[in-house]
């Protein structure tokens, strides 16, 4: 016991100077010995982050999420294991929460009635009426057991000029959005899971000029209309867990095999199970197939489609 609480303590002081190797020698050490807080995992794994060894990462949020799969911090491995291999990490999907329906309040019980603007910030102009009316547009068209599923999650729908003004002073605003060469502050949209509700789904009007405050002129109508309805799609694909599935996983991987070196050029940012799942469920529950830029990508991830049509049932 003596020897593990001081591995324990060198390792996590290690840790936080940020030498990894020595924080992996010692809480190794801890976990090896059987008595390991589910908390002793993550760090272990963040450290096996630091030093490069993704693959060992990935093993010990499995072992945490088998040990402990009640804890709040099997929540937080599944989702850092998703990142590293989906495939691996839908096996351990039932750690996650179950989607509850929540009690709306008066005059917000539907979901259309749970579009929120948020203030300008920074001089920013408001969010255009227009804007907003596409946004509902959008909503009317998802179907009605996927409104219902919405509306009853609690879900909502925030509209704001760009994600700077949701979230003034956020650090992250000019990092590298995933498979893409935007960062985030140049981003249409973004959609957020809540342990206690349904999903916060995002549109933002405008993309940020880097390294300033300033903002562009807004996205065309095509690409808000086009941006709410995926999003949504990632509100259906929360709830559903649908990129999760190992059977869909499956489906994508092999379009992604059966692509040549130009399509998987072309469908970058759907070579992410999470991005191809929620185009394709937002294209379908929205009526949005003809979408052009929908329509390239059921093409290109047909297994996908297919799969996705007959668990949704919209063929």
């Amino acid at each position: 016991m003596a020897q593990s609480e001081q591995s324990l303590k060198e390792g996590l002081a290690a840790y936080g100077r940020r030498d990894y190797r020595t924080a992996v020698q010692h809480l190794s050490i801890v976990t090896a010995k059987g008595a390991a807080q589910p908390a002793v995992y993550l760090y272990l794994a963040y450290a096996f982050t630091g030093c490069g060894d993704q693959r060992r990462a990935l093993d010990t949020y499995c072992q945490l999420m088998s040990k402990y799969p009640t804890s709040p911090e099997s929540q937080t491995a599944f989702h850092q294991a998703v990142r590293i291999d989906p495939l691996v990490a839908s096996r351990y999907s039932s750690v996650l929460p179950a989607a509850k329906k929540v009690v709306s309040a008066p005059g917000q019980e539907a979901f259309i009635d749970r579009v929120f603007i948020t203030p300008p910030q920074y001089g920013h102009s408001p969010v255009s009426a227009r804007t907003v009316e596409l946004v509902k547009r959008a909503i009317r068209k998802v179907r009605a057991p996927y409104y219902k599923m919405l509306s009853e999650s609690g879900a909502t729908f925030t509209v704001a000029p760009n994600s700077m003004d949701r979230w003034p002073g956020h650090k992250d605003i000019e990092a590298k959005a995933d498979g893409t060469e935007s960062v985030i502050g140049e981003m249409g949209g973004q959609t957020y899971h809540r342990d206690n509700g349904g999903p916060d789904i995002g549109l933002f009007e405008r993309p940020m000029i880097r390294g300033t405050t300033k903002l562009q002129e807004p996205f065309t109508d095509e690409s808000i209309y086009h941006c709410a309805i995926h999003e949504m799609g990632h509100g259906i694909d929360d709830l559903m867990r649908l990129s999760l599935n190992a059977e869909f996983l499956l489906k994508h991987k092999d379009d992604i095999a059966a692509m040549n070196e130009d399509a998987r050029s072309e469908n970058t940012y759907y070579l992410k199970p999470m991005e191809a799942c929620s185009e394709i469920t937002g294209a379908l529950i929205g009526d949005n197939v003809n979408d052009s830029q929908s329509k390239a990508v059921m093409q290109a991830f047909p297994r996908s489609t297919q799969w996705l049509r007959a668990k949704l049932g919209i063929w």
